[in-house]
Formats: structure tokens, sequence, C-alpha cells
């Protein structure tokens, strides 16, 4: 809106030089250097006109003759059209050359993101979605001023090519006349750096940090009692769609059955890890057993039970191996072979072609499982899929886009 009311000023003054200028040679005006204006026609007198844009008038020398008014019409001219033109000239250098203090210069509550890679971007369209034209300022290293660039075309948002890690930077953001800070670098001990950096800076400043290592984010969460933790909320994107799938699907399905449930997570990154932690937390009456598949299900296993503090009542079964493997499917029907309902099959690798493929080749063997898909963007060949084959696909961007419309809201209130 402002860019487009200071558009109309500088029209308006062009215009206003120009008609000035055309008016006075029109009504008799006589200068110095081109008596032969007088009495040309009207094209003559347009070429002049625009030509003070340019020169300022120095081709055509001082009014010397004619109506009063006309010659002082044509003085302002001569001062506004170069004024004009010298405008436009110093914006566009700053604009090409960007520095950092014109990026936040008329910033007033204002939101900045850091890091605007693939989180970053679902962060701003989520952002723009609640909320019409939110002020907000870009940072990120020069390594993504593409990225940049690009989501400053897409929501005119200005942006700082800087480390925000260094105190010149925190100098150039508006610190103190911003309404809050969102780290989404894909570097957790950047984002903590930075967290601590901004609170120093101002205290009462609102920070959200994302936590991508969820045993980090455990550390984090147990920082909270702290004073200055407190003021720093982390997320991490899998702990939202971990709580999202168990509150809208597992948490139904296991007060529906009437003995305890068998889950099979195919997948133990950091998705799959969230969501075991997440069973521990909120399910440990409601489940028989779960099973964990992967390459290194054993030892990663291992390491998260010895990075969490939280007892489960059911125990934990691991298969060591590739989930294309059918001597692992042959190792999952042994230790399944007794439980009471059918298992809630999970598939949440980090490849999610391999998600799906697995998933429609279990449907094929059993017709009465559970499937859960993890993606990241939901498509009309994902839809297609889950209709045909009957299983629920977990999309993280929407997900992602439904917790951070809501979350928004409360950490920027």
């Amino acid at each position: 809106m402002r860019s487009s009311i200071d558009w109309i000023w500088r029209v308006a003054l062009a215009v206003s030089a120009f008609g000035l200028a055309l008016y006075a040679f029109r009504n008799g005006v006589v200068v110095s250097d081109r008596p032969e204006v007088l009495g040309a026609g009207i094209l003559t007198h347009v070429y002049y006109s625009l030509g003070l844009f340019v020169l300022g008038g120095l081709d055509l020398g001082v009014p010397v003759d004619g109506p009063n008014g006309a010659r002082i019409a044509l003085w302002l001219a001569y001062f506004l059209a170069p004024l004009v033109t010298m405008g436009v000239l110093v914006e566009s250098a700053l604009r090409l050359l960007k520095p950092a203090w014109l990026q936040s210069q008329n910033l007033r509550d204002h939101i900045i993101v850091v890091g605007v890679g693939r989180l970053g971007e679902l962060f701003l369209e989520s952002l723009y979605a609640a909320k019409k034209n939110p002020r907000v300022l870009l940072v990120d290293t020069q390594e993504s001023q593409r990225l940049l660039a690009k989501a400053r075309s897409q929501y005119g948002a200005p942006y700082v090519c800087a480390d925000i890690r260094n105190a010149s930077t925190l100098d150039v953001l508006a610190l103190d006349r911003a309404k809050g800070v969102a780290l989404l670098t894909g570097d957790d001990l950047v984002n903590l750096e930075a967290a601590w950096a901004v609170l120093e800076a101002e205290p009462e400043m609102s920070i959200v940090a994302h936590i991508d290592d969820i045993r980090m984010k455990r550390e984090m969460d147990r920082l909270m009692g702290d004073s200055e933790g407190q003021r720093i909320r982390a997320f991490n994107m899998h702990h939202m769609a971990a709580d999202r799938l168990y509150d809208q699907h597992l948490a139904p399905r296991f007060e529906q059955t009437s003995a305890r449930d068998a889950v099979v997570l195919v997948g133990f990154g950091r998705f799959g890890q969230t969501m075991l932690d997440h069973l521990r937390r909120e399910a440990s009456n409601d489940l028989e057993r779960v099973v964990v598949v992967d390459k290194a299900a054993k030892n990663a296993v291992a390491a998260f039970n010895m990075q969490t503090q939280e007892e489960a009542t059911f125990p934990v079964d691991v298969v060591d191996g590739d989930a294309e493997d059918p001597t692992v499917w042959d190792q999952l029907d042994a230790l399944l072979k007794n439980v009471a309902h059918p298992p809630v099959f999970i598939f949440g690798t980090d490849s999610d072609s391999l998600n799906f493929r697995l998933a429609m080749l279990l449907r094929k063997r059993s017709q009465s499982l559970e499937i859960f898909v993890r993606c990241f963007h939901e498509s009309r060949f994902s839809a297609q899929i889950s209709k045909h084959y009957r299983i629920h696909v977990m999309a993280l961007e929407q997900m992602m886009h439904e917790a951070l419309e809501e979350l928004q809201k409360e950490w920027f209130a």
C-alpha cells in the first residue's frame, strides 16, 4: 500500500512538471537560448517539456519574455523536473545496492524471519495466509540470496544478506521495533545461538526457534524452566506432525479397540523417533508393543533409549534390515502373529517414494491393516493412491500449515 502511494506521488509530480512547462510554452514564454520556441507547434513544445527531465532546461536557457504567470510556471518546471528524475535514479541505485539500513529503516511491528529454506517458505505462506500484508524482514546468508530474492518477489518483503549471529547484523534488523523473531535455518546451533543473542539485545522479544534434532529439542524443553528459556519457544515440525497424527487418527482408534494395539514404525529417522517418543508419553496404556524397522534399528533404538527419560509400559522390538527385503517381513509376521488386532503401520522413512511403494505392497498383502504414509507434499497423485489403496497420507506440508497458522497467532499476538 505504501509503495502504491509513493508511485502516485511520483507520477503526480512528473505530470505537474510536464504540465507547467507545456503551459508556459503554449502561452508565449521566450527562452534565451531557443527564441524560436515562441510560435512553434505543440509537438515542439511537448519535446522541450519532456527534455526538462533530462537536461533541466540547460539547453533552453532562462525565461526572458512572456506573461509573468507563464514564466513562473516554467521556472517551477525547471526545478521540479530534475528533482523527479534524480529521485528515481537515487532510489533505483539504492534498490540495486540494497544496503542493509535501507531494508529496515521504515519497519515497525515486523516479524524477522531468519532462514528461507523449505521451512521458511512454509512459515511465510502460513503467515501471509493468516494475515493480510504482514510486515516481514527476511534474513539469510549470501549463499541463500537466490531464495531471498524469490521470497521478495513473491511477498514484497525486504531482506538482508548476513549471518544472524553477527552483532553487526542485529544492529540493522530494527529489533527494538520488531514484533518477534522466527529462527528457521537448517542448523540447530545457529538457531539457538541467535536466539540467545537476540534475547540479550532485546530481553522482551518474542522468539521462536526450530530445532530439527529431537534430542536437542528435548534438552531445550528441559531448559524452558529457567528465566531465559521461557522466552524462547522451541518447536519441531516432526513433533507437530506426530501430535496431529496421534490426535486425529491414533487416539480415536486406540479408544475404539477393545484390546491393546500394536504399532509398526518403518523408518527410524527423526520422524520415527518423534513418533515413538510421542507414543511413550501419550499411549503407554493403549499399546501392546511397538516394532521398529530400519537398516540400523537396534543401534538407533538403543541410542534413543539412552537419551530419553520416559518409561514405557510396552516393549519395543527392533528389526534390522532393509524394509524392501522379504525376510524383514517374515520377521515382522513372527513378531506380530499373536497381537489381538491388526497392527497399525506408519511408513516414515526419509524417502517419500519408498514410503508409498512399501505401503502399496503391504496393502496387497493385507486388506485389514491401517496404514499411514509420511510425505512432504500433498498432490493429486498421493490423493489417488490414498483412495485406491485405502491408506492415510500424512503430508508434512499441510500439517505444518495448519499448525503454524494456529501457533503464529500465539507466538506473535
